[in-house]
């Protein structure tokens, strides 16, 4: 899979903080956001300007800012040399995802709304999601520790996914959509 867009970094707000895998964001890591790739996906970004190249880990959700496809790590950013303009056209080309291969198959898109680290509160926080078709629970691990994702909906169109995640936004207080096989 590849996709074109432009691309941003982290500014300093968000060094030290946790990201959406649970991780620590450190603005030298070679690590990403993005909205739908599945987190520990590795990915090349390539700056179409200037053909420069780098390899990174998507561990946390988004960009927010409409326009934008990825926000990189201020190390991936630099190398890439868009710190100074902010941003820049990017190419992304996905190397693995989570359990093997280079591709993310005919899947479905979902609305992830938590994540926990115990399997027992993912359970918890997804009886309280009644009201809402397709709950499940996505167990993945990021490094070695376990990680329990809870998901809501399925959807065959992107866009679909994304209208579902605004809704249930301002009552849930976090979503954003993944891609699932």
């Amino acid at each position: 899979m590849t996709e074109v867009g432009r691309a941003s970094w982290y500014g300093p707000t968000f060094y030290g903080k946790r990201t959406a895998s649970g991780t620590i964001f450190r603005k030298h890591a070679f690590t990403a956001a993005h909205r739908t790739l599945p987190l520990g996906t590795m990915v090349r970004v390539t700056n179409l300007a200037n053909g420069r190249s780098v390899d990174v880990l998507i561990n946390d959700r988004g960009p927010f800012v409409s326009g934008r496809i990825i926000d990189l790590s201020w190390e991936a950013a630099n190398r890439l040399e868009i710190i100074g303009p902010g941003t820049g056209l990017v190419k992304l080309t996905v190397l693995s995802v989570p359990g093997g291969g280079s591709h993310l198959g005919t899947g479905y898109y979902a609305v992830q709304v938590a994540s926990f680290t115990s399997y027992d509160k993912a359970l918890q926080y997804k009886e309280k999601l009644g009201r809402y078709s397709h709950i499940r629970i996505q167990r993945a691990h990021f490094g070695s520790q376990p990680v329990f994702r809870v998901q809501v909906g399925q959807f065959s169109n992107p866009g679909k996914a994304r209208s579902f995640a605004r809704e249930v936004k301002a009552e849930l207080g976090n979503a954003f959509i993944v891609q699932s096989e």
